[in-house]
């Protein structure tokens, strides 16, 4: 008898300590995987881009721009930070191009942010950072050329109230008839424009054809130191009368970003606006 009660109690220590061995043993729920997080950083395309690496898929489809901020290493953050005009996935399906807003961002080390970037089944990490080097070789135009000049505002009145045109029939409307010069001051013209008849001041007026085919056109190219003066005519019956100028130089117009295709805007006397389309020439 004394015998069997040793095997049962041999037998229930045993039992015990498995079962406390297993509990020992046993594993919780795996915490979950963080979202895609930056490894790496660098400029592109001469400066005027950043690609961002990550160490696993990401979700193109929930990228925006503002998940992504660049700015100089030495200040933490706390200075100026550069936003982004686009950002691109890169066919690996772990990288992005992000196209910068502002290329200028100066030589030297930089951070890029990277905020709630998804991978493709939802999972994303806050913020993750990467430092790179960046370097970019700014360019000088010698010139640009001018595709088309598309006038935003005019005034739409004399300077004393009258209008433009004079008119025996008080019901037609008074409006000028527009078009624009292109030229060195005292020069001849680079570009005599087509006419816009009774034109408003409240629309837009793109001008990108000849007056005539005797007339120069469209497209040419204008040096990129030189003054140049922008004319809003009216051609009347009794001869042009010029309605407003601006003054520029292409050199005070670059945002020094190595740009191509480019809309340089253009304001003048009483309120008159344009802007010049082309292509800067290097």
């Amino acid at each position: 008898m004394r015998y069997v009660s040793w095997l049962l109690l041999f037998a229930f220590v045993f039992v015990g300590c498995d079962s406390l061995e297993s509990d020992d043993d046993s594993e919780g729920p795996a915490p979950p995987q963080a979202g895609p997080q930056l490894v790496s950083a660098g400029a592109v395309g001469g400066g005027l881009a950043i690609t961002a690496t990550f160490d696993q898929p990401i979700d193109a489809s929930t990228l925006t721009t503002g998940q992504f901020r660049v700015f100089s290493s030495l200040d933490n953050g706390r200075g100026a930070q550069s936003g982004f005009a686009s950002v691109t996935a890169n066919p690996d399906g772990r990288s992005v191009t992000l196209t910068l807003r502002d290329p200028g961002l100066g030589n030297g080390r930089h951070t890029l942010r990277a905020s709630d970037v998804a991978s493709p089944d939802g999972r994303m990490q806050p913020e993750s950072l990467a430092d790179f080097e960046y370097r970019i070789n700014i360019q000088t135009p010698t010139g640009f050329i001018v595709q088309k000049i598309v006038v935003t505002d005019f005034p739409a009145n004399k300077s004393n109230g009258s209008t433009w045109d004079w008119d025996p029939i008080a019901s037609n409307p008074r409006r000028p008839d527009i078009r624009v010069t292109f030229q060195r001051e005292g020069r001849i013209p680079l570009y005599i424009s087509n006419t816009y008849d009774n034109a408003s001041s409240s629309r837009d007026y793109t001008f990108n054809r000849a007056a005539s085919s005797d007339d120069p056109n469209v497209p040419f190219t204008a040096d990129y130191t030189t003054e140049y003066l922008l004319s809003l005519v009216d051609d009347d019956f009794g001869g042009d009368e010029t309605m407003v100028q601006a003054r520029f130089r292409f050199s005070s117009k670059y945002k020094l970003n190595n740009a191509t295709q480019d809309e340089i805007p253009v304001s003048g006397q009483r309120g008159f606006r344009a802007v010049v389309h082309g292509v800067w020439v290097y």
